[in-house]
Order: structure tokens, then C-alpha cells, then sequence
């Protein structure tokens, strides 16, 4: 069942409209960024595993840690393929306002003073490349126990594999894995990588997410505004035009207030109705 309330100008509709894709792509960046998140929890579970399995049952690796490493590399490409992925959604966003745009150089200024800052963050953003056209990550794992209690565990990227002539690395990459020794610490790169990419979640809020703080307000305020109940969902729709056998079609763009009251929870709350 459909209820028409109201009957829209042009120009309340246009503002609806624009208010939703606003909203709409700021939730975007969000969903993303949860998916780059829950990668990286994938990623610190397996290797918590790792260990545990060796504590319930220390013959559990007497054949090997290939299919161990495999899982761990799984997870791991995952986790650079979503990065990567997160980061291109960001720019894809930004050179809606062209590439001379104040926005779209402060953000390129930053990634690139982060790059020179954070070689873990390089690391990682370079090894879905190592990926793509070399191999899966060159992993190696030690793993060493005194006692029944407690377990000694490193994961390691193999720098010899990862300098190969076909690894397309930056010069200064090259002599950052060159100068690390026979081995980098995934732990290491992966808490690097992090505290990279918290600041960068931080700043996109600043790009992405501030500006759509207003127009989820707008959103959340339209029951009140028209008289809508509290119940159902809301939606604009063209008036409609009955056809020549008098059968009538409706079109309707849902309103997305679950999303607009995402965005405003991130963003800290509360929500000020506009009204």
C-alpha cells in the first residue's frame, strides 16, 4: 500500500535527491573502510591461530606450514586487494571536482607525505602490486615453544623474493627492503600499515563524511517535515500518467534513512533535525 503525502516542487525534489547521493556516497566510503577492517582482523586471526593449534597439539605442523602459509597468504591479498580498492574509491570520488581542485590536491599532498613518512604503509600499498605481477606475499614462518604454556611466533616477509628484478618497487622501497635484512616483520608492517591507515580514515571523514552530516540531518527531518508517520518506508516518486489501456506504473526512489542515521552515528551524533 502507497500513501501520497505530499506533492513535491521541482526544487524539493532536486534537494532530496542531492541529499541522498551525497549521503549515499559517504556510506559508501564507510562500508568500504569496514571491509578493509574486517580484513585485517582476518589476517591477526590466522596468525593467532597458528599459535594456538601448536599449543593444543604440537605434532600439528610435523608436516610443514604450507597450507598454513597459504591461508595466511589468502588473507593477506584480501586485505591489500581491499586497501587498495578503498583508496581508489576515495579517488575516484574526489576527481568528480577535477584534479586542479583544492580538495583533490590536499588529499594527493597527504597519501604522498604519508608514503615518505610510513615505509610499512608503502610496504603494504606495494605488495598488492608484488601480487598482481610477481607472486603471492614471500612468507616465512618461525615458530618456537619451551613449554606447553607458551608459544614464540614470527611471520616474516622474505626480502630476497620481495627485491626480485620483476617487483616493480620505488627506488626508495627498494632500499628500505634492502637494508631491513633477510627478513620484515609482518606483525611490524601490519602495525606500521595501521596507524597509516587510521590517519587516513581520519582525514577521509574530513572529505567525505563532515559534508554529508547536514544532508543526513535534512533526510532524517523529512518525516516531520511532510507529516509522514512514523512507520513504512519514504519515497518520492514522478506524479503518475495513466497509459492508453488506463493501467498506471509507479516509480519510486526509497529514502534511505537507515544510511543518513549511519552517517550521523559515525560522525558522534546527536542529530539536530532540520526542519
Amino acid at each position: 500500500m502507497f500513501n501520497a503525502i505530499a506533492v513535491l516542487s521541482s526544487a524539493e525534489k532536486d534537494e532530496i535527491v542531492s541529499a541522498s547521493r551525497t549521503v549515499y556516497r559517504a556510506h559508501a566510503a564507510l562500508h568500504i573502510a569496514r571491509a578493509v577492517t574486517a580484513n585485517l582482523d582476518d589476517v591477526l586471526d590466522v596468525i593467532v591461530e597458528f599459535g594456538e593449534a601448536y599449543l593444543r597439539d604440537a605434532n600439528v605442523y610435523n608436516d610443514g606450514f604450507d597450507d598454513l602459509l597459504a591461508e595466511l597468504s589468502r588473507k593477506l591479498l584480501n586485505l591489500c586487494a581491499s586497501f587498495r580498492s578503498y583508496l581508489e574509491h576515495q579517488e575516484t570520488n574526489l576527481k568528480r571536482l577535477g584534479r586542479s581542485s583544492p580538495d583533490w590536491i590536499a588529499w594527493r599532498t597527504f597519501l604522498s607525505q604519508i608514503e615518505r613518512d610510513n615505509k610499512y604503509y608503502a610496504l603494504i600499498y606495494g605488495l598488492r602490486n608484488y601480487i598482481q605481477h610477481v607472486d603471492m606475499p614471500p612468507l616465512h614462518l618461525n615458530l618456537h615453544s619451551e613449554n606447553r604454556e607458551e608459544v614464540t611466533l614470527s611471520v616474516d616477509l622474505v626480502t630476497g623474493s620481495l627485491l626480485i628484478p620483476t617487483a616493480q618497487w620505488s627506488a626508495d622501497m627498494r632500499e628500505f627492503i634492502s637494508t631491513s635484512g633477510k627478513f620484515i616483520s609482518l606483525w611490524e608492517a601490519l602495525k606500521g600499515w595501521e596507524a597509516a591507515f587510521k590517519q587516513i580514515l581520519h582525514k577521509n571523514t574530513d572529505f567525505r563524511i563532515q559534508p554529508a552530516r547536514l544532508p543526513a540531518e535534512f533526510i532524517l527531518a523529512l518525516r516531520a517535515k511532510y507529516g509522514v508517520p512514523d512507520y513504512g518506508m519514504v519515497g518520492i516518486a514522478a506524479e503518475p500518467v495513466p497509459e492508453a489501456n488506463g493501467e498506471i506504473s509507479i516509480a519510486i526512489t526509497w529514502i534511505e534513512e537507515s544510511i543518513a542515521a549511519s552517517v550521523i552515528e559515525r560522525l558522534g551524533g546527536p542529530i539536530d533535525a532540520v526542519a
